[in-house]
């Protein structure tokens, strides 16, 4: 039994926070703007957003690589994609994107993969040459800039997903300064049942962390109690990796601004970028960095260790507490199999390994110590 301390995947919620505080923090972008307009996923204000702007029957270029369920809202709001290719690297090529466009596009649909900028200012004169708009998928990149400017503000609309990055139960946001977000339509609250059951859910991953497993088992005890209990209100669960157009609708709880507004983001910023750094210099000879340099302003989301056997290392890994993610495997069932090469070989390749804000340098070195003793043994083998 290995007795070391777990290592979530991503940051958790801690008991601290759910405090009533003093002064709160000045917000950053895009907390605080006037434009931006709250969801209960990243998923519903894409599809709020190709509703608002009515792209059904509308072609929007794509790119290969992705995770689908924006897809899935893009599609339910009857728009027409046509995908463009993403290469090794997680690279988009603006060539690839003009030669695409044609006289029925309306709209590309850039994603900033990990919390690093795509070639955003590229795609953004393209789009203004040749009259379609821009929407910025920052699902990934809350807390990100290129220099000095928040991505999300340069093309004509942005999605964010705000749980990836912070420590919320769900939250997701989409902003554009036009005239139409103070006319759009109104969303419904969640239930609270549903915040509190993911709220324990994040508490019970900060205690594991510290291995205090009998909060733990206090904790799962309280949410299986509540599922029980919301399920017997007829109260469903509304996480999926698939787009419900049921719940379209749902805004962000009350619960989850309160948590935004307690957050130090400068703070959070520094200690990703710190971990990413050290992941990159102790792990570049074991697997070359997808992404070597860390530009100014990047808030990285995680690690992306490149491998030709992840199917092995990933429960590896978990046998070491420490919990990976296979990242964005699947492929979109209405993406050609086979149509992009470069962007198959991604998800057959990519480990995201943690290196978010509840941890520490100490914590990147033991999951580069893992992972270095892993890939050696599989050399040896």
């Amino acid at each position: 039994m290995n007795n070391t301390a777990f290592i979530n995947s991503r940051q958790a919620l801690q008991p601290y926070m759910l405090r009533p505080r003093g002064a709160r923090r000045p917000p950053v972008f895009p907390f605080g703007d006037t434009s931006t307009r709250y969801y209960y996923l990243g998923r519903n204000a894409v599809h709020a957003l190709a509703t608002e702007w009515r792209l059904g029957g509308e072609e929007v270029l794509f790119p290969s690589y992705c995770h689908g369920v924006e897809l899935e809202a893009l599609i339910a709001a009857g728009v027409q994609p046509k995908y463009y290719p993403v290469r090794s690297g997680m690279r988009v090529d603006v060539e690839s994107i003009a030669s695409r466009i044609s006289g029925r596009t309306r709209a590309v649909y850039l994603i900033h993969y990990l919390g690093f900028p795509g070639a955003v200012e590229e795609v953004q004169e393209l789009c203004r040459k040749r009259g379609i708009l821009l929407i910025e998928d920052c699902a990934l990149a809350l807390l990100s800039c290129k220099g000095s400017r928040p991505l999300g503000s340069f093309g004509d609309a942005a999605i964010f997903c705000l749980y990836k990055t912070l420590p919320l139960p769900h939250g997701g946001a989409l902003y554009y300064p036009t005239e139409s977000s103070a006319t759009s339509s109104r969303t419904r609250s969640p239930s609270i049942a549903s915040t509190v059951a993911y709220s324990l859910s994040s508490l019970s991953r900060y205690f594991k962390a510290h291995g205090s497993e009998n909060v733990v088992k206090m904790i799962d005890k309280l949410r299986s109690t509540g599922v029980a209990k919301r399920e017997s209100i007829g109260v469903r669960a509304v996480a999926s990796p698939h787009f419900d157009p049921a719940d379209a609708d749902l805004g962000m709880s009350a619960l989850c601004g309160w948590i935004i507004r307690s957050l130090d983001m400068q703070a959070i910023v520094a200690r990703r970028r710190e971990n990413y750094a050290r992941l990159r210099d102790r792990l570049q000879e074991v697997s070359l960095p997808i992404f070597p340099n860390l530009p100014q302003g990047t808030c990285p989301l995680f690690y992306p260790l490149c491998v030709s056997n992840k199917e092995e290392i990933l429960p590896m890994l978990a046998a070491r507490n420490i919990e990976p993610v296979n990242f964005w495997s699947n492929q979109p069932t209405s993406i050609p199999a086979g149509m992009f090469p470069e962007t198959d070989d991604l998800r057959k390749t990519i480990v995201e390994l943690p290196c978010h804000q509840d941890l520490t340098l100490r914590d990147m070195d033991r999951i580069a110590d893992q992972v270095c003793e892993i890939t050696r043994g599989a050399v040896a083998a």
